[in-house]
């Protein structure tokens, strides 16, 4: 629940500050561009850390197929 509520309100921060920024842009392009980078490469790293997260708890829960484990 935690979890969800955080994702939610970072989706949007971070939604809500692309938009701000790309309408600012002309104003101040390398504050802009610093924002916009910054937003996305949070998103990229957390999209990447859950596919990581999930890939270990999926293997976690798999059992073995050596057979020696068997033995």
């Amino acid at each position: 629940m935690i979890f969800s509520l955080l994702y939610g309100t970072g989706l949007a921060w971070g939604a809500s500050t692309v938009i701000y920024q790309t309408g600012a842009f002309a104003e101040h392009p390398g504050s802009s561009t610093a924002w916009i980078a910054g937003v996305l490469a949070a998103f990229a790293l957390l999209v990447i850390g859950l596919r990581l997260y999930g890939q270990r708890s999926d293997a976690l829960s798999k059992p073995s197929l050596n057979r020696r484990a068997l033995v």
